[in-house]
C-alpha cells in the first residue's frame, strides 16, 4: 500500500477527505494528518509516505514555505496542493516549486481520484522498473499488477526527440478506443538508448489488442523511422518474461530491416539454430587446436565465425554467447600487450547491456565484430616502431582529460602529425582521436557507476565543458544516455 500525509488547518476539511475517498481502490492507506507546515515535515519524517496533500492558507507554517522545505528534504515524495480560487497566484508559485499538480476547494473527490490515479500509476511504472533491474529479488511483479494477464511492446526509434512521452500518448489513446479496460506502463529507466518498452496489464488480453495498439502508435508518429516488437499474451506472474521476450525480438530487427513490426513468428528457428551453433562450435574447437600450426590464420577463421554468429538462424542467446567467446580468444592471444583500458574501448559496442540493439541490420554488427577482430590483431602484431606506439599510448593514458589534441600529442614525439595519426591506426586498429575520445568515455562510465556526481560534474571531470555535448557523445558510444547508463548498471554495482 502507498502511504498519503493529509495537511490542512481545519480538522473538518482533514476529515471529510479521509472519509469521502475509497483510498482502497488506488491501493492508498492514510497514513497520518497534520494541521500546518511543521508539523507536517515532522510526520514526513516519521511516517514516509509517497504522496502529500496539502492546503495553501496555514498558520504556523504555510504551503509554499512547506513545499520549499520538504522538497529540499523529501524530492521522492509527490506533492499535491489543495487551494482557493484566491490563491492561484500561490498555487502557480507552487508548481514552479515542484507539485505534482493542484486542487481547487472545496475539494471534489472525482478531481481527486484523477490527481491520484496519475501518481499512483507513476509509482507503479517505477517499481516495475526497479523490479525490472534487480531480477533476482523483483522476479514475480504479480503483486503489482491488478489484472490477470500481460503483453509488452518494445519500440526503438532512433534519435528522435521526445519518442517516449509520444509513443506513451499514442498506445494511450489506442487503449481507450479498444474500450476494455487497461492499463498501460511506461518502464522509462528499463528503456536503453533509444528504445522504449510497455508493459500492458489486464483481463482478457489478445495478441489483436497488441497489433492494434502498436499499429496505432506507428500512425501516430507519422514518418517516424523505427521497428516495434510484441511479446506473448502472458500470466501477469510472467511480467519479467514478457518484457524480456518483446526486447529480445526487438533485438531481432537487425536480421529483419523491411519489417515495422515484430512478433514472436520472427523468432529463430530451433532446429537451424541447433545446427549453426554446432557449426561455430566445431569452427572454435578447430581454432584452438590449431592456432600454433604453421600456416594457422586465426584473424581469418574468427572473421567466418563472426560472419556465422550473425546469421538470422541463430537466437540472441547464441550470438551474445559467440561474440562472448570470440572477445575470450583475442584476449588469450593478446595477453599482455593490451591493456585493461585498451580492451575496453576495441570492445566497445559488442559487449554490455543490450548491445545489439544498436544494430540496425546484421551487416553493421558484423562489420563491427569484424573490425575488433582486426584492430585486436593489429595491437599484438605489432613490430617495428612499436616502441613509439607505446610510449604514445602511455602519454595519452596520462593526459588524457586534458586538452589533448592528435596534432599536440605528435609535437611532444617530434613526429609529424599525419604520419603518427597513421602509423597509429596501422599498429592499433584505431584512429589517435577515437582513443582518447574512448578513455573519456570508460572514465565517465566508472564514474557514473561510482558516484552520484550530477551529469554535469561527470563531464567536466572527464574533459568536456559542455554536459551537452558529452551527453551526445557518450550516447554514441555506450548506447545510451548518461543517465539511463546509470540506472541500467545499478544490478552490476
Amino acid at each position: 500500500m502507498y502511504r498519503i500525509l493529509v495537511v490542512d488547518d481545519e480538522k473538518f476539511i482533514r476529515k471529510s477527505i479521509c472519509n469521502r475517498m475509497d483510498w482502497a481502490a488506488f491501493g492508498i492507506e492514510v497514513a497520518g494528518e497534520a494541521a500546518n507546515g511543521r508539523e507536517a515535515l515532522e510526520q514526513i519524517e516519521s511516517l514516509r509516505p509517497q504522496i502529500v496533500l496539502a492546503d495553501i492558507r496555514m498558520p504556523v507554517m504555510d504551503g509554499i514555505a512547506f513545499i520549499t522545505e520538504a522538497k529540499k528534504r523529501y524530492p521522492q515524495v509527490h506533492y499535491i496542493l489543495m487551494s482557493a480560487y484566491s490563491d492561484f497566484e500561490y498555487a502557480k508559485q507552487a508548481i514552479r516549486l515542484g507539485v505534482e499538480d493542484y486542487i481547487l476547494k472545496p475539494v471534489k473527490i472525482a478531481e481527486l481520484e484523477e490527481v491520484l490515479g496519475k501518481i499512483v500509476h507513476g509509482l507503479r511504472q517505477r517499481q516495475l522498473t526497479s523490479r525490472l533491474l534487480e531480477p533476482v529479488e523483483g522476479g514475480n511483479l504479480e503483486s503489482l499488477l491488478g489484472g490477470r494477464q500481460v503483453g509488452a511492446f518494445a519500440f526503438y526509434l532512433e534519435s528522435k526527440e521526445g519518442a517516449g512521452g509520444l509513443l506513451e500518448d499514442a498506445l494511450g489513446e489506442a487503449l481507450a478506443k479498444i474500450g476494455r479496460k487497461r492499463i498501460l506502463y511506461y518502464l522509462k529507466d528499463f528503456s536503453p538508448g533509444d528504445c522504449h518498452v510497455f508493459l500492458m496489464n489486464g483481463e482478457n488480453l489478445a495478441e489483436s489488442d497488441s497489433r492494434e495498439l502498436v499499429e496505432a502508435a506507428w500512425d501516430a508518429l507519422g514518418d517516424a523511422e523505427g521497428v516495434a516488437a510484441y511479446s506473448e499474451i502472458m500470466e501477469s506472474g510472467q511480467a519479467t518474461r514478457a518484457v524480456e521476450s518483446a526486447m529480445r525480438l526487438l533485438t531481432r530487427k537487425m536480421f529483419y530491416p523491411e519489417k515495422k513490426i515484430l512478433t514472436a513468428r520472427q523468432k529463430a528457428d530451433p532446429a537451424a539454430a541447433r545446427k549453426r551453433q554446432q557449426q561455430i562450435r566445431e569452427e572454435m574447437n578447430y581454432l584452438y587446436q590449431n592456432l600454433s600450426a604453421e600456416g594457422a590464420k586465426p584473424e581469418k577463421a574468427l572473421e567466418h565465425i563472426a560472419y556465422l554468429a550473425a546469421g538470422r538462424e541463430n537466437s540472441i542467446w547464441a550470438i551474445e554467447n559467440t561474440v562472448a567467446e570470440i572477445l575470450v580468444f583475442l584476449r588469450k592471444i593478446s595477453e599482455g600487450r593490451i591493456e585493461e583500458a585498451d580492451y575496453r574501448i576495441l570492445f566497445n559496442g559488442i559487449q554490455g547491456k543490450n548491445y545489439l540493439l544498436r544494430y540496425r541490420t546484421a551487416e553493421e554488427f558484423r562489420e563491427r565484430l569484424t573490425e575488433v577482430i582486426h584492430n585486436c590483431f593489429c595491437t599484438t602484431n605489432q613490430t617495428e616502431d612499436e616502441d613509439v606506439i607505446t610510449a604514445v599510448r602511455q602519454y595519452i593514458r596520462e593526459n588524457y582529460l586534458s586538452d589533448l589534441s592528435a596534432a599536440e600529442t605528435a609535437r611532444r614525439f617530434y613526429l609529424n602529425a599525419s604520419y603518427l595519426s597513421t602509423l597509429f591506426k596501422e599498429k592499433t586498429g584505431m584512429n589517435m582521436g577515437a582513443y582518447i575520445e574512448g578513455l573519456r568515455m570508460e572514465k565517465a562510465k566508472e564514474l557514473l557507476q561510482s558516484t552520484q556526481w550530477p551529469v554535469t560534474e561527470v563531464a567536466t571531470r572527464c574533459g568536456y565543458s559542455d554536459s551537452g555535448y558529452f551527453t551526445k557523445v557518450f550516447k554514441r558510444y555506450a548506447g545510451a544516455t548518461p543517465r539511463q547508463f546509470r540506472e541500467q548498471e545499478k544490478e552490476i554495482t
